[in-house]
């Protein structure tokens, strides 16, 4: 699944908008712009709308009118008919199979060398950080808990895919630089356009303002982890732009966003990182499972209105964590643990289901072996864990264990409980303070909506260096 080579000469990252099952066209794209460009490309990031659908049960559970209930191409990747040539990391979009997904609420792999980055999750590859988190906003969901469970009738198939104030504001609570954030939908982004991308795009950045169209909380994120940067999908509009942050970094900042992956649509940009080097292995962030250990025992209520409440206690408890971590887990090396955890559709053709999950009462969820070694590793008991739908009760759940060595807390984490005067004007996003009513009705309506000059091209973006 990953490679133990090691990139000395920087890393190539292919980006693409939204996948819509179509790995076949995307890879042999990847072929053709390392042919034209005499380039090797070591890591493809997918922006949501990935569709791992393995068979007809997960078809039923994918939102959407049935005439887009077809069988694309992944499939065979998950059956081994075929194998993904790059390493290849995703997060989720608004038609997914979420019964797929929801066996690996922490991030897996859902075939070899495919990677999903899970409904929030930091990872390592090339010397590159990788943030993210799946779905799009609804403002009437954003403060539940995930109880949706398989089968999903109709309405839990789409609030199943709403992002969750507990996802965005574990993100929050990040300290040390990302690269990279993706996301299906889009930040808002018009107060931080440059009067060059306002001249070049006036038609889009006038509608972007006057919606407005993307999510505030996604800004309040961007201001938070200042990623050099942010990759959405969603809107099928390939759109690039650098950002006039407050307090940028020296690199700059940059949002993009492509196509669906079509013949003829301009669905991917190929960015270069120079100055990145380091194994081309998939790596856990140890300050991510921080914050996941710090964060998952609070998981246990079925609504995250109160995140505020008890954010600090999180935020609090990081350095503890972080001496877990650094403590207990010698190797970070993502295992190639990928298993395969129901059967994959065997036919040739494109088969379309019209079905429901409802007609398939033999299939029964079980989580994935990869979400129980991810918290057997964490020493998180499954019961206060996201995933287990049986969460029911207001009682914090007994304290996790603690580390058998005793680290001092890393230096570089000392400001957990401190932050640095630049960037406590920024950090408000770590409280995700409930919404109004008038802000939920809204943010419920911002990102509903859809481009109709969609951009058109061979597909062939351009090669940037940053």
């Amino acid at each position: 699944m990953s490679s133990a080579a090691t990139n000395t000469g920087g890393i190539n990252v292919a980006v693409v908008g939204c996948s819509h099952g179509e790995l076949d066209l995307i890879y042999a794209e990847i072929r053709r712009q390392e042919a034209q460009r005499g380039i090797k490309i070591h890591l493809l990031l997918c922006c949501g709308d990935f569709e791992a659908v393995r068979n007809e049960y997960d078809l039923a559970n994918l939102a959407g009118p049935t005439k887009y209930h077809t069988f694309k191409d992944f499939y065979k990747y998950y059956n081994g008919q075929a194998t993904a040539p790059v390493m290849t990391i995703f997060v989720g979009g608004n038609h997914e199979a979420q019964n797929h997904l929801r066996e690996l609420f922490h991030g897996g792999w859902v075939a070899p060398n495919i990677y999903f980055l899970g409904y929030s999750g930091v990872i390592r590859y090339g010397g590159l950080r990788i943030a993210g988190f799946s779905g799009i906003f609804k403002g009437y969901d954003f403060n539940k808990g995930h109880f949706e469970f398989p089968p999903y009738t109709e309405d839990h198939k789409r609030s199943a895919y709403h992002v969750r104030s507990f996802d965005l504001g574990k993100l929050s609570m990040i300290r040390q630089p990302i690269d990279i954030v993706m996301s299906h939908d889009w930040p808002y982004l018009s107060p931080y356009f440059p009067v060059a991308t306002q001249q070049k795009n006036p038609q889009l950045c006038t509608r972007i303002k006057c919606e407005p169209l993307g999510c505030q909380y996604y800004t309040d994120l961007l201001l938070s982890l200042k990623p050099r940067f942010w990759l959405s999908g969603h809107m099928h509009i390939p759109f690039t732009t650098p950002l006039s942050l407050p307090l940028p970094s020296p690199e700059g900042h940059f949002f993009v966003a492509m196509d669906k992956a079509l013949p003829g649509h301009q669905f991917m940009d190929v960015i270069t990182f120079p100055d990145k080097t380091g194994p081309l292995t998939l790596e856990y962030d140890p300050e991510w499972l921080a914050i996941v250990r710090g964060a998952t025992p609070f998981s246990f209520s079925g609504n995250y209105a109160n995140f505020q409440t008890y954010s600090p206690t999180i935020v609090a408890s990081i350095p503890t964590h972080m001496n877990f971590v650094l403590g207990s887990l010698k190797d970070l090396t993502v295992p190639c643990n990928f298993s395969q955890t129901a059967l994959g559709y065997k036919g040739s053709m494109r088969f379309t289901s019209y079905k429901t999950p409802f007609d398939f009462p033999g299939e029964r969820y079980a989580d994935s072996p990869q979400t129980e070694q991810f918290l057997s590793m964490l020493q998180i008991p499954t019961a206060t864990s996201p995933v287990n739908n049986s969460i029911t009760s207001n009682t914090p759940p007994p304290p996790l264990a603690q580390p058998q060595t005793s680290l001092p807390p890393p230096s570089s984490y000392s400001y957990y409980n401190n932050p640095q005067p630049q960037t406590q004007q920024y950090r408000q996003a770590s409280n995700f303070h409930p919404m109004s009513q008038q802000q939920l009705a809204m943010q419920s309506t911002t990102t509903s909506y859809s481009y109709n000059n969609r951009g058109r091209g061979r597909g062939r973006g351009s090669t940037r260096r940053y």
